[in-house]
């Protein structure tokens, strides 16, 4: 009687816990949304290819890109000077990448 108890004690707790937890997470102050590219306010990652063809070549690279929503944002201009060196790195190693398969 007493170890049924126990059990239900720890299995009430559980459920209201989990219950509490999933309530939370509709409020958090972070929006990220598992269908959409938003992770914040700043930037959006969206899909960027490369299209190129040749005779004995055919090139088609999608690869990712952080969109900055708002580029005159003076309060983030460091984040920002950082994402837009992330999209260059980015751009320059999946070209180096395609002229290197274009060369073999």
């Amino acid at each position: 009687m007493k170890g049924s108890k126990k059990l239900c004690l720890i299995i009430l707790s559980i459920i209201l816990l989990n219950t509490s937890l999933s309530y939370a997470q509709e409020g958090f102050p972070w929006k990220f949304k598992k269908d959409s590219g938003h992770i914040n306010d700043l930037y959006q990652i969206v899909s960027k290819e490369i299209l190129e063809e040749s005779e004995f070549f055919k090139a088609h690279i999608e690869y990712p890109y952080l969109q900055i929503e708002k580029l005159n944002d003076r309060e983030n201009e460091d984040k920002i000077k950082t994402i837009q060196k992330i999209n260059k790195d980015i751009y320059k190693f999946i070209y180096s990448f395609k002229e290197d398969l274009e060369k073999q």
